[in-house]
């Protein structure tokens, strides 16, 4: 089967690729070898094969979500917050400065 210099560059454009001159060449004398080995596999016999479904027999363990608020209430939080803060509040810096 030989494979002419259009068909690649074809193939080549509707994949979106830009092959050189020395590719086309290059992939005009792979691409027969390529087909004759995928004939090869289609002649093979599969009849006794069970699909593959996975790569392994490993099953996904589910849990039931729960929510569950990080830190207790939003008051305990709050109240955490401001007893580590040394004045009693959040202080937040300015990010900006005005008047300057």
């Amino acid at each position: 089967m030989s494979i002419g210099k259009e068909e690649i560059v074809h193939l080549a454009d509707l994949a979106r690729i830009r092959l050189s001159e020395l590719e086309i060449e290059k992939f005009r004398a792979e691409i027969p070898a390529i087909l004759a080995f995928i004939d090869q596999l289609q002649s093979a016999a599969a009849d006794d094969v069970i699909p593959l479904t996975g790569g392994t027999e490993a099953t996904n363990v589910f849990r039931e979500d729960k929510l569950v608020p990080p830190f207790g209430s939003p008051a305990e939080l709050r109240d955490s917050f401001i007893n580590l803060s040394p004045e009693g509040s959040l202080v937040v810096p300015p990010i900006f400065e005005y008047g300057k």
